[in-house]
């Protein structure tokens, strides 16, 4: 192969060092720039926004304020000597957002407060931010759910700010942060405690729980009828995600996002459930009515049969409602004894909403099961309402 001349190479080696020298100079210039935060500017405490004069420290607060969700807090912020954020290498203000332990919260911008310089050229500057939560990426909720853990572990969490998808900057600023207000929580017990009440009056004095099948024999009204495990379960969920709900905008002021879509993909699997259920129960009194009309044109044709006249007592008790004998006997057996898979369905359920509850009360937030999750609670429905078919009630 033939050789490049000598000064063709020493070309392409220059071009080849030009290159690797750009790309350092970019990491290098990405990498302060990323740093620029830091460098340029701390954050030295949480300050009273009314104050006339912020420099020298004169706004700061004289011990860690008590802050919880919709309320504002004003950091004090200190830049190096001749610097401010009217500088073009200074970030816009209006990009900062507000850190607490270190984790950037998306959607908490800036209102610039009041400025000035102190005698040895240091700028301070008032930053207000209000502290409201964004639910609605995967980022976000997971630096919520950290703050959270944090600030009921520990009383003081460190406040700062920076780029959203940056570092926060140098803070020397304590906040206590409250996740669950007194007052808030007083008015979301009341009205959960209303709502209880009418549950509770929904569930025992109408047939909204119960099966619905035509009434008959010993059960003439409709609270005599015998409780259904797919209505249970429709209710149980629904009332969690419902409180669930109430409880993170009563606390938190968030009203958008607070629903993740494996809960609405929950949701549907029970409504799904309880419709297959009441279908399947549906198709099995109509069945048994046509069973029922053919017994009973052989027991007029042969009155004396006491095996015919038996088989259709049973069925006809097959088309009517059943009795019942209380709301866990009549959830977990039917005409054979206990069932191992509504047992099972209402484990694997009970055992779900446990989760749910205590992830609401911990994080403020409802818990987003993963496709395995719910793939494995759609299993369940699916194994309760395919064996349903054969089974007897009464």
């Amino acid at each position: 192969m033939k050789k490049l001349p000598t000064n063709y190479r020493v070309a392409w080696r220059r071009a080849v060092q030009l290159v690797v020298v750009l790309v350092i100079a970019g990491w290098v210039e990405s990498a302060v720039r990323a740093q620029t935060v830091n460098a340029t500017f701390k954050v030295v405490c949480v300050a009273n926004r009314e104050a006339p004069d912020p420099t020298q420290r004169k706004a700061c607060l004289h011990s860690p304020p008590r802050v919880s969700f919709g309320d504002e807090v004003t950091l004090a912020v200190e830049h190096a000597p001749e610097v401010d954020f009217d500088d073009e290498a200074e970030p816009n203000p209006a990009s900062l957002v507000l850190f607490l332990e270190g984790k950037a919260l998306p959607g908490t911008h800036a209102r610039v407060g009041r400025g000035q310089i102190d005698k040895d050229g240091v700028t301070t500057t008032l930053l207000t931010y209000r502290i409201e939560r964004d639910l609605s990426g995967e980022r976000s909720r997971a630096n919520w759910k950290e703050v959270l853990v944090a600030a009921q572990n520990r009383r003081l969490l460190t406040v700062s700010t920076g780029l959203e998808d940056g570092p926060a900057a140098q803070t020397e600023a304590l906040v206590e942060f409250v996740t669950l207000q007194s007052d808030r929580l007083v008015w979301w017990f009341l009205l959960a405690v209303a709502g209880a009440f009418l549950f509770f009056l929904v569930a025992t004095r109408t047939g909204a729980l119960r099966d619905d099948e035509p009434l008959g024999g010993e059960v003439t009204q409709a609270t005599g009828r015998a409780y259904s495990l797919a209505r249970v379960q429709m209710a149980l969920w629904t009332v969690l995600v419902l409180y669930a709900y109430l409880f993170v905008w009563f606390l938190t002021g968030e009203y958008k996002g607070t629903i993740p879509a494996s809960i609405v993909a929950l949701m549907g699997i029970t409504l799904a459930t309880f419709g297959t259920a009441a279908a399947v129960d549906a198709s099995k009194v109509h069945t048994n009515k046509e069973k029922l009309e053919e017994l009973k044109a052989k027991r007029t044709a042969a009155p004396g049969d006491a095996q015919l006249q038996a088989e259709a007592k049973k069925v006809e008790g097959r088309t009517v409602v059943c009795k019942s004998e209380g709301l866990f006997q009549d959830i977990t057996t039917s005409a054979d004894g206990a069932s191992l898979h509504r047992l099972q369905f209402i484990v694997w359920t009970l055992a779900l909403a446990v989760v749910f509850v205590v992830t609401v009360w911990k994080t403020l937030a409802m818990p987003d099961f993963d496709a395995t999750l719910l793939g494995l609670m759609g299993v369940s429905s699916g194994t309760y309402v395919g064996l349903k078919l054969p089974e007897a009630k009464v």
